[in-house]
């Protein structure tokens, strides 16, 4: 018997639904991966969900196709069960090869009936779940495109009220004033005083805290502003000691307050200017017969390299020509006539041209001391309202630069003077007789005074501390030759 054009019929609807199972499949397995990546609940690249899914669909697909496989006796059932053929396709397929007429006559009716059966009608049962299931299958996929991770959600900041405490209000007043009676130079003292009675206004409107730190961040960017314009020592310092000069090393330590010992700023300061003095001291002062010709020509190019740095540091450092500092700095390189680059260009012999070096350091000591301290005083004050602001309401306070300086020192420990010490070895005693009796001014005093005076105050300050840890031995050491030679004790050396 020919079932072929049911066969056919048949394998076509096998193939459709085995198709319409793995549409099923791959639509689901793909949808749910693509939204589990897209929702990033797992860790995968979207082209991992599609590949699953698509084996998924192909391994149903061949399962589906493989089930559905229709042989020969269940076609025949499904024939006569679909059409009410009551058993007349599987009666002649169990008797096909038989020639009695019989089943001839069977075979006939058979293929008469068949042949008033449309094989369009033949279908496969549940179809319809089939369809129903790869429609929801892809409707899976296809959703899934439509859904992401959603944004997180900000959380908008919540800005906390703020009121200024009666506490706050006082201490605030109280740092306005002390600030209006401090020592800091105007107009940066009205400068700071009016940024904190300007704070204090706004600090009393505001309700809120970003009102609050708004405030505070200006006041305190103003008084930042105020207390580095009060003094150029930092950046003086810095420059001098890039200067890759000894003295010039020396003269930044002197000027840098910010590691002066509490309680100590003279000797701390003093010590490093003594360093510096010490620097124009010819080393050939310690051989048994120094040359004083180039010695003295030696030390002029010394002073004149100082000069020239100097002045280089004070226009990298920006320092004005008119602020103090720079005057009295200006005196002693360049202007004065007593002044280093005076006494480079000048004829002096080397005993003369020491003792010129030191009426030089010791008539700006005093003076550049007490400017310091004025700067100090700034800075101290500048930095103490901020520090305090910072305190009062426990705000961030900005950090206060300092001279980068390498190896710097805060001072060597102070000796006592030369009554204290029984008077230090070379020291000017009440005998020494001076090579000049003019008279010049004295700065502590304002009085004019012999030369011999002022270099004995100097030499006390400098040489008390020869017993002290403030210089080495070599250094110690030339002093003491220094001093022979100028006051006399070594005249056969110089010939004199």
């Amino acid at each position: 018997m020919d079932f072929s054009v049911y066969r056919g019929k048949i394998k076509l609807l096998r193939i459709v639904g085995a198709l319409l199972a793995g549409v099923a499949a791959a639509g689901s397995v793909g949808g749910v991966l693509n939204l589990l990546i897209r929702l990033e609940v797992i860790p995968l690249d979207k082209i991992y969900g599609f590949v699953i899914g698509f084996g998924a669909g192909a391994f149903v697909f061949l399962a589906a196709y493989a089930l559905l496989r229709m042989p020969s006796k269940k076609l025949a059932r499904k024939l006569d069960n679909d059409f009410s053929l009551s058993e007349r396709v599987q009666t002649t397929l169990e008797y096909d090869g038989r020639e009695e007429a019989i089943y001839e006559l069977q075979r006939e009716d058979t293929k008469r009936v068949l042949a008033d059966i449309d094989p369009k009608k033949l279908g496969l049962r549940g179809i319809s779940i089939y369809i129903v299931c790869a429609v929801l299958g892809a409707s899976m996929l296809i959703c899934s495109f439509f859904f992401k991770k959603p944004d997180p959600i900000e959380e908008k900041p919540v800005d906390p009220p703020f009121a200024l405490t009666e506490i706050q209000e006082a201490a605030l007043v109280e740092l306005i004033e002390y600030v209006n009676a401090s020592g800091m130079d105007t107009p940066y003292r009205d400068d700071v005083a009016s940024a904190l009675s300007l704070l204090l206004s706004e600090l009393k409107a505001a309700d809120v805290m970003s009102e609050r730190d708004s405030s505070l961040a200006s006041a305190l960017q103003k008084i930042y502003k105020s207390t580095d314009d009060s003094s150029f020592t930092l950046e003086l310092a810095e420059e001098l000691y890039g200067r890759d000069n000894e003295s010039m090393k020396a003269l930044a330590k002197a000027l840098n307050y910010y590691s002066y010992t509490a309680g100590e700023e003279w000797e701390s300061f003093a010590d490093e200017l003594a360093l510096m003095r010490i620097a124009f001291i010819h080393p050939d002062v310690l051989s048994g017969s120094p040359d004083f010709e180039k010695m003295s020509e030696q030390t002029k190019a010394l002073i004149a390299s100082a000069a020239s740095e100097a002045a280089v540091a004070m226009t990298r450092a920006g320092i004005p020509s008119g602020d103090p500092l720079a005057i009295i700095l200006s005196t002693l390189f360049e202007k004065d006539a007593s002044s280093f680059a005076a006494l480079a260009s000048s004829d002096l012999g080397y005993e003369a041209l020491q003792e010129s070096l030191d009426l030089a350091f010791a008539s700006i000591d005093t003076e550049l001391f007490d400017e310091l301290l004025n700067n100090k005083t700034n800075t101290d004050t500048g930095e103490y309202a901020m520090k305090r602001l910072a305190a009062i309401f426990s705000y961030p306070c900005p950090s206060f630069e300092r001279p980068r300086l390498r190896d710097q020192s805060a001072g060597g420990a102070a000796g006592g003077s030369d009554s204290e010490s029984g008077g230090g070895q070379g020291a000017i005693g009440s005998g020494t007789v001076f090579g000049s009796s003019d008279l010049v001014l004295d700065p502590n005093t304002d009085e004019y005074v012999e030369y011999g005076t002022i270099i004995s105050r100097y030499y006390e300050i400098v040489f008390g501390k020869l017993e002290s840890d403030a210089y080495t031995e070599e250094e110690k050491a030339a002093m003491e030759k220094y001093f022979d030679i100028l006051y006399g004790t070594a005249k056969d050396e110089k010939g004199a």
